[in-house]
């Protein structure tokens, strides 16, 4: 769903806003995939992941690794309350 709901939405979004975007965060971040798509389509874009669970922050650096993103995505593993 998320390929075709939430991803085209927020790439519409993103292109939308008339200054551009640099930095992007995810809070809760699952495995990555949506840090990485959209550094893909936005190679200007720094982006920073939180992932509470350790399965899915490791899923996530080993998914950033592989798409050779590591200088462009940092992930921490930690919940939104111990973000704050």
């Amino acid at each position: 769903m998320s390929k075709f709901d939430a991803m085209p939405l927020s790439f519409y979004l993103m292109s939308s806003i008339p200054k551009e975007c640099q930095y992007l965060l995810d809070v809760g971040c699952g495995e990555g995939l949506y840090l990485i798509e959209f550094c893909r389509a936005f190679p200007q874009i720094k982006a920073w992941g939180v992932e509470p669970d350790k399965g899915g922050y490791l899923a996530a650096t080993e998914a950033v690794r592989k798409a050779g993103l590591e200088d462009r995505i940092a992930l921490t593993n930690a919940s939104a309350l111990e973000l704050l």
